[in-house]
């Protein structure tokens, strides 16, 4: 086996190391962003109902609320 050889096997080895690191990491960042979206749904927001005064912070109110009234 000669010098060139040897250095050819060796890129084909990182290559394939790095392209298996990247399908790694974007499996792992996949897999966490489904995690963090079915892990962190809050049952009820406090927002603005309708009919209710608006304070000058808070300009938004929902649409349609699935909470229950106070």
């Amino acid at each position: 086996m000669s010098g060139v050889e040897s250095i050819d096997r060796g890129n084909k080895t990182l290559a394939w190391f790095l392209a298996g690191l990247v399908v790694a990491l974007f499996i792992g960042a996949n897999a966490h962003l489904i995690w963090v979206a079915t892990a962190s749904q809050p049952a009820c927001v406090d927002h603005l109902r309708q009919g209710e005064v608006q304070p000058p912070q808070r300009m938004l109110s929902a649409a349609k609320s699935s909470c229950s009234p106070r």
